[in-house]
């Protein structure tokens, strides 16, 4: 007879709170707002508010947690008693979109007053992976030659930060990074159902995230596992391939109704693959400097193979009404196909054809699998070197872009020239600059290197702007086309910090 599993306890999100010791260290999960475990963030902040405690937590996160508005996620825990370390795959992108107010914990970082780190996405969740396999630390060469190379910052986001977490890794004659985080405390993550034994289903999840390896990252190494979820089931009604963390995983479950499914979305079988969108129609392009750009680059797309897409304009490209037949769109969290979320529900896809957790995506990136990325931009250096990890009052963090970047064969960067009240006229092919923005975006010193060109130089990289398109050749970066309307003097050269060569 087999015997029957203990049940798993059922707490409320106060009582779970009480699970997390002072200078604990935490895995939380979510990825802006999808899988947010909100209850529990919002349970601790409040334990804190009212007895002190827990205090000096250290989080670990590999994907930005909460959306500051709708979904707050980290900034319930921005006090830099409660919270005194951070590292994260990216940060809040921006401000509240409702009032324009910065997110508090970007206040803590930039001020100084939490000691914060930013890795790549899929560097944090693998490093996670090996310490639950308790191997000694992820060796890998994604993050070389960025700001997140110890010879540089070492990923820290503030000057007061210590040197931690990574170091350089001579292997065979190779250079590589080591990235290794302290054991687990303590898991926070979230799913849809639980069973009575404490197995968790994400079928109502736009994305499973990675929310199985930080499970095991905590269990492995003496540390709690707390799941929140929306609804209980008697045990062993979850079908096994649905389990995305076992109960043997899990030592206690929160019960939280009613949380947003994404930003704006309460729910939508679309977007957590439950069901297929009938006659789906995107959204039509309407903004004129996508429109401008999302034309030029659909040019360049390869007729075949899978293309990776990033935040903002690019993830608009499978809008666009002219692709080749054979391609295949991905997200870096584990979509593939379908039409992307975008804006602050980035990550899931709705009709999407496949849904892999996101480790196992970076695994694909990291390895090669992918034939094209299609990414945006914040600044260009002249050596073709990126940053969109750091703005003037920002700290979106890399995401997945150090990864991506370092092993994609193919680089489409999808951007305007310049930002900041940018208007453009866009009608036929012919691009009028109405109002340049004030601020230039090919720079000679960029806040931060995010993409590092020169050490990269085998990556064929095309940058597509609202007015030109721009090859790197060697070390310099060439003008080869410039778009009907506009004046390349004007428009394109006096706009750059630095010289462009030109080639049309």
């Amino acid at each position: 007879m087999i015997p029957k599993p203990s049940s798993v306890k059922v707490l409320t999100a106060a009582a779970a709170a009480q699970l997390v010791a002072p200078e604990a260290v935490v895995t939380i999960s979510g990825a802006a707002g999808n899988l947010v475990p909100d209850a529990l963030l919002r349970a601790i902040r409040q334990r804190f508010d009212q007895h002190g405690e827990p205090y000096g937590l250290t989080a670990i996160c590999p994907v930005a947690v909460g959306d500051v508005f709708e979904i707050p996620g980290l900034d319930h825990l921005a006090s830099p008693r409660l919270l005194s370390t951070i590292v994260c795959g990216s940060y809040v992108y921006g401000r509240r979109p409702d009032t324009g107010e910065e997110p508090e914990i970007t206040k803590l970082v930039l001020s100084g007053k939490i000691a914060a780190y930013n890795f790549g996405i899929g560097v944090v969740y693998n490093a996670l992976r090996e310490s639950a396999a308790n191997r000694p630390g992820l060796i890998t060469r994604i993050g070389l030659g960025t700001f997140q190379d110890p010879r540089d910052r070492g990923g820290r986001l503030h000057d007061t930060a210590p040197q931690r977490f990574v170091t350089v890794c001579p292997l065979d004659g190779e250079e590589y990074l080591r990235y290794q985080f302290p054991a687990v405390d303590v898991a926070l993550v979230r799913g849809s159902t639980a069973d009575e034994f404490g197995n968790i289903s994400a079928e109502r999840e736009p994305i499973d995230g990675g929310i199985f390896v930080q499970a095991l990252a905590a269990h492995n190494r003496g540390g709690k596992v707390i799941v929140q979820v929306e609804r209980l089931t008697e045990g062993r009604a979850l079908p096994a391939r649905s389990v995305v963390i076992p109960g043997v995983l899990v030592d206690a479950v929160v019960i939280a109704p009613g949380e947003k499914q994404a930003t704006g979305v309460e729910y939508d079988p679309y977007l957590s693959g439950e069901l297929r969108a009938p006659n789906h129609r995107v959204e039509a392009l309407s903004d004129p400097i996508e429109r401008a750009i999302l034309d030029r680059a659909v040019e360049r797309l390869p007729g075949a193979g899978l293309v990776i897409l990033g935040f903002g304009i690019p993830s608009r490209i499978p809008d666009h009404p002219r692709l080749p037949e054979g391609l295949r769109f991905c997200v870096e969290h584990g979509a593939i196909g379908g039409s992307p979320a975008v804006g602050l529900q980035f990550g899931g896809a709705r009709n999407a054809e496949a849904l892999i957790d996101t480790p196992s995506m970076f695994d694909l990136i990291d390895g090669g699998g992918c034939d094209m990325a299609c990414l945006g931009f914040s600044e260009v250096a002249s050596d073709g070197s990126v940053n969109v990890s750091r703005l003037p009052n920002a700290i979106p963090g890399s995401g997945g872009f150090t990864n991506i970047t370092a092993s994609t064969r193919e680089i489409l960067y999808c951007g305007a020239f310049t930002a900041g009240g940018l208007k453009v006229e866009y009608q036929g092919d012919s691009v009028r600059i109405l109002q340049e923005g004030r601020f230039k975006k090919f720079v000679r010193a960029p806040r931060e290197i995010t993409f590092n060109a020169t050490r990269n130089a085998g990556i064929r990289v095309t940058y597509v702007t609202d007015r030109c398109i721009i090859e790197r050749r060697g070390e310099r970066l060439v003008v080869t086309a410039v778009y009907p309307g506009i004046d390349l003097q004007r428009d394109i050269l006096a706009q750059s910090e630095f010289e462009l060569g030109v080639e049309v």
